[in-house]
């Protein structure tokens, strides 16, 4: 239960850095406000673009000390992305890093690069997805390690500006350390849907195989936006609610 717990905490916590650096750029660019709201960063954090130096960086701040997010979830520090081009173009890189950045009280260490690769055979934008990262728990809660490369297909949502009505399959593969030491691999079996409208995946399938012990498999479902999935372990399947 813990290193799926541990490696579910290091999911959502760099999935989302992706989805705030996405509101905030797209925010900045329709409003030119140095503020920037929604259902991730609300009121917590103040967005400046330097768009005279090369590459451009993105600052996302969220000041000193813990504010509660449209999420509900604390964040303080900074989140700050480099972009050597626009984020629709083809061989654009975009590379996250973090100062002194703190998610309820975890420090988020390490660094996410999305490459724009052009144009698939479906004539959808995709992204290849690379990140090595590190959570310090709070109170001398242990360590997690992530690592994963993965493929983003923007299959909806790339017509407009709103970053809200986007949608994206996944695939890939990652690998991680739990708080216990314990290493573990997961292998996308089916593209997971991401609709950045709903708070979880809404279908796909994944494998989940901690260190010695029987894989896991993990099942969003059939498209619906609910906090419903299940988990087939040697054979039985088990019905799961996603926090």
């Amino acid at each position: 239960i813990q290193t799926v717990q541990d490696n579910a905490n290091a999911e959502k916590t760099f999935n989302d850095v992706s989805d705030i650096t996405d509101q905030a750029y797209n925010s900045f660019q329709k409003t030119k406000s140095t503020t920037t709201d929604g259902d991730i960063i609300g009121e917590c954090a103040v967005v400046s673009f330097d768009t005279i130096a090369f590459p451009r960086t993105l600052t996302i701040d969220f000041g000193d000390t813990n504010c509660l997010c449209a999420d509900g979830r604390y964040r303080r520090g900074k989140i700050l992305v480099n972009f050597t081009g626009h984020y629709r173009e083809e061989g654009t890189v975009i590379t996250h890093t973090f100062d002194n950045y703190f998610v309820n009280d975890n420090q988020v260490l390490g660094t996410k690069i999305v490459a724009n690769a052009g144009r698939n055979e479906n004539d959808h934008l995709y992204f290849t997805i690379t990140f090595d990262g590190l959570i310090i728990k709070a109170n001398g809660g242990g360590q997690i390690t992530w690592i994963s490369d993965r493929i983003r297909e923007w299959i909806s949502g790339e017509e407009t500006f709103e970053w809200w009505d986007d949608v994206y399959l996944i695939t890939g593969n990652g690998s991680g350390t739990t708080t216990s030491g314990e290493n573990y691999t997961i292998e996308i079996t089916n593209a997971l849907r991401r609709e950045i409208g709903c708070k979880h995946f809404v279908s796909g399938t994944f494998e989940f195989k901690p260190e010695e012990k029987p894989v896991r498999v993990f099942n969003y479902g059939e498209g619906e936006c609910d906090n419903v999935a299940t988990v087939t372990l040697n054979g039985k399947t088990y019905t799961i609610y996603l926090h």
